[in-house]
């Protein structure tokens, strides 16, 4: 009786020694997995706190270059706007290259306008370098025709897009490219200085190509902020009539402006400024 008295508090005591083995094995596990866990969130932190500047300099870096990119562009352009105004007011009389032009743009609109006669006084001046030659055109044709004729005038002196978009248009169009999409901002910029009549030849295909890499949720409002702009004045004069007024190398206009217009019937007579240096 006594035997299996002892036999039976061994046996008890074995028991608690294995619990106790057992318990302690899986403190240890939770213990290394707990140590596991947090040496896996230092290196992640370490990691990012190492990362954090790098990204913050690729950030400052791409910032420095497109302010670069945009510079560089504006100033290798310029050199084409300075040639657009060579044309836009050039030394020479402007007379003889805007009565080629005036005779270009009533052919390409055609629909039976014509010029019936086309004269113009001494120049006036100069004032502030600025001399002033007045004019006097005499058309038939209908109201419509006369009106795409006088359209295409007031565009005159503007050789690129910048030229007929107001100058908060074009900050607000480069500041939301900026936003939006930094990396387009060099098309966006060569945009602006493109030629006028190139544009008016293929206007969605110029738009589509400097517009190509801002998201789609973002194009109308871009579309429409440089169309109400003045863009879609320049599509609705100049489009029809481009291809012909650049094959007879007319454009762009001297600075021109329309002092006065008459109407006798289908006979238009429609005074002018031509600007000269």
């Amino acid at each position: 009786m006594a035997v299996d008295s002892v036999t039976h508090r061994d046996l008890q005591g074995i028991g608690l020694f294995l619990l106790g083995i057992l318990l302690t094995v899986i403190t240890c596990g939770i213990l290394g997995g707990s140590v596991d866990l947090l040496s896996r969130k230092r290196d992640t932190a370490l990691t990012i706190g190492t990362s954090l500047p790098e990204l913050t300099s690729s950030v400052t870096l791409l910032r420095a270059t497109v302010a670069a990119e945009r510079l560089f562009t504006e100033q290798s352009l310029l050199s084409q706007e300075e040639q657009a105004a060579a044309y836009v007011l050039p030394e020479r009389s402007p007379v003889p290259r805007f009565v080629r032009s005036a005779q270009a743009i009533v052919a390409a609109i055609g629909g039976g306008l014509k010029i019936e006669t086309m004269t113009f006084d001494k120049p006036t001046g100069p004032e502030q370098g600025i001399r002033n030659y007045p004019g006097r055109i005499v058309l038939r044709g209908t109201y419509q025709d006369v009106a795409r004729f006088l359209g295409i005038l007031g565009l005159s002196g503007k050789a690129l897009i910048r030229d007929v978009l107001p100058a908060t248009v074009s900050r607000s169009y480069l500041a939301f490219i900026e936003e939006t999409s930094p990396l387009a901002l060099k098309d966006a910029v060569r945009f602006l200085f493109t030629d006028l009549l190139a544009y008016a030849a293929a206007p969605d295909q110029m738009e589509k190509q400097a517009l190509r890499d801002l998201p789609a949720n973002v194009l109308p409002d871009v579309r429409s902020l440089l169309l109400q702009g003045g863009l879609s004045h320049v599509r609705a004069s100049l489009s029809a009539v481009a291809p012909s007024i650049r094959n007879a190398e007319t454009w762009p206009l001297p600075l021109v402006t329309v002092t006065q217009l008459d109407r006798d019937g289908d006979r238009w007579t429609v005074e002018v400024t031509v600007m000269g240096r």
